[in-house]
């Protein structure tokens, strides 16, 4: 990434000549290369966009086939892309004739590009429309929060061979990054069958350009990229929906479901959260968002609108010594919740013991107490005890910020009461713990750090606990959050982290990808994962 200090402004892009030259030093953030052609080799199926970029090997910055186009790229210094203070721009000649889109003339080794596209993370307020830019301004204001020149979130940019500009969400062209945390290297990726993008060039074969600027606070370009060069295979005609369905619950595992239902939507809108439970068929569902549901109501709400779930209760309800816990039988459900705070954790089988009481931290901003979002359990189910605990991180925020200084603090306090837990199953409850598992919404939009925290010594051995790869059925992409509405793009905000078990499966389920006739077989249909902004995510672990 190169440094230049030129202003722009969204409708006339010039970089004036005087460059530094590229050195291996700068090689290593972006395309700085010749070498560097997308599609030049693999495609996006052989790539995962999962935020981990270890796989663009031998030069390879992008890759494309019939559906997608996937990319990799670099702000030039560690930054999250939607919450920063610098705008990341990509710009695009979609279909490389530098007459048509707005121009970008820059130097010989950036030459002329007619930019069709334009993706700008964390925009300038400038370069949004008025109305929404004056909305910006007056929430920061009512919340008491900083000024700043800079929005989070994403805007798209069409500018239309007849001279036109078309504003887009991310949806509008399926566009996606990761990671969701800092980083100084990211993966991205763009529907070539999205409507909205019909004879820009990507939805045909032939060549392209793009590139990377990074702009200050007056739309200055501080950093930029050398043009890189790809080739688009032939389109499809519009996106293929997966055949595939359910992942059937492999032998002697026990399935877990992490489920954040939304400020507590399912007591308003239950069908959707009923029929994925019941397609899934876990044996432990950590909840998230379950807000004012206590244990009896929670245990009432999944007798009633879920119901048995096959194989499943029969287990627990003849248990010796146990069966008492699960007043009315088969079919019953057990759980151990926080309505205040929203975690919960439930079964068919038999919570043989909760750990509900509050974990607290000092609020590092305020100085006060505050009640940490997470709830354990021990739950004995056929294939074995599982130390469980479902967690919800504070949101929102960046590197660095209130917000995920708080994260960093949580993160160590449930860390802490989780080992004391297993002390307690090990030692007062003289169990073994067949296997463990922290789940639920981390909110991983500032550092990756709280994840480390969080994970640090409660493996097997004192080893630390392992994030389980959760991949979108149908997908090769690992988001566990979308909102095609907001302002920012899919994400992976959930996460698993495992130990004493091997993961045998784990995966998200976005039914929205999947062929109705397919989902149907399951008694679902298209928009149940979209009840909630967070997807079900599921893991088989095998004790």
């Amino acid at each position: 990434m190169r440094t230049h200090p030129t202003p722009i402004s969204l409708r006339s892009i010039v970089l004036t000549a005087g460059l530094a030259a590229c050195s291996a030093s700068v090689l290593a953030l972006v395309a700085c290369s010749t070498g560097n052609s997308w599609g030049s080799s693999g495609t996006p199926r052989g790539f995962v966009l999962d935020g981990d970029t270890r796989e663009w090997r031998g030069g390879i910055t992008t890759a494309a086939d019939a559906e997608t186009v996937s990319f990799r790229f670099s702000p030039g210094e560690e930054a999250t892309l939607q919450a920063n203070d610098e705008t990341t721009r990509l710009l695009f000649d979609l279909d490389n004739d530098p007459a048509t889109g707005e121009p970008l003339v820059g130097p010989p080794d950036v030459g002329t590009l007619g930019v069709d596209l334009e993706i700008l993370m964390s925009p300038l307020l400038t370069d949004l429309p008025p109305g929404s830019a004056a909305s910006i301004r007056n929430r920061r204001l009512e919340r008491g929060q900083p000024a700043s020149p800079f929005a989070t979130g994403i805007t798209i940019i069409r500018n239309n061979p007849d001279g036109t500009v078309t504003r887009l969400k991310h949806a509008d062209i399926g566009f996606m990054a990761s990671p969701t945390y800092a980083s100084d290297f990211f993966e991205a990726r763009i529907d070539r069958t999205a409507d909205a993008l019909e004879g820009s060039g990507i939805d045909s074969a032939g060549g392209a350009k793009a590139i990377v600027l990074m702009t200050g606070t007056a739309g200055e370009v501080v950093r930029y990229s050398e043009p890189i060069e790809f080739v688009l295979p032939d389109a499809a005609d519009e996106k293929i929906l997966t055949k595939k369905g359910i992942p059937q619950q492999m032998p002697g595992t026990i399935r877990v479901l992490s489920m954040n239902v939304l400020r507590g939507k399912p007591q308003t809108e239950p069908a959707p959260f009923a029929r994925l439970i019941a397609a899934i068929e876990p044996d432990v569902i950590l909840f998230q968002e379950a807000d004012d549901f206590d244990e009896p109501a929670l245990e009432a709400w999944l007798s009633g609108f879920v119901g048995p779930l096959p194989g499943k209760h029969e287990w627990a309800s003849g248990i010796q010594g146990l069966s008492g816990n699960l007043a009315g039988g088969v079919g019953v459900w057990d759980a151990v919740a926080m309505p205040d705070l929203g975690v919960a954790i439930a079964t068919p089988h038999v919570i043989t013991h909760g750990y509900d009481e509050p974990v607290e931290i000092e609020d590092p901003r305020t100085g006060r107490r505050r009640t940490v979002r997470a709830v354990t359990a021990l739950v004995s189910t056929p294939a074995g005890n599982l130390l469980a605990t479902s967690t919800h991180l504070k949101c929102c925020g960046s590197a660095g910020s209130e917000e995920d200084t708080l994260r960093y603090a949580e993160a160590g306090a449930i860390n802490a009461a989780f080992s004391a837990a297993e002390s307690d199953v090990r030692g007062n409850l003289g169990r073994d713990i067949d296997a463990k598992i922290i789940g639920g919404d981390m909110n991983l939009v500032g550092t990756r750090g709280p994840l480390d925290v969080l994970r640090e010594g409660l493996g097997a051995g004192g080893r630390d606990l392992q994030p389980a790869m959760t991949g979108v059925i149908g997908e090769t992409a690992l988001y566990t959050w979308r909102d095609d509405r907001g302002y920012f793009s899919p994400g992976r905000l959930d996460w698993f982290l495992t130990g004493n078990a091997s993961v045998a499966q784990a995966f998200a389920v976005d039914t929205r990808l999947m062929d109705p006739d397919r989902l149907a077989t399951w008694g679902l249909y298209p928009d149940d994962s979209a009840v909630s902004d967070h997807l079900p995510v599921v893991v088989d672990l095998m004790p």
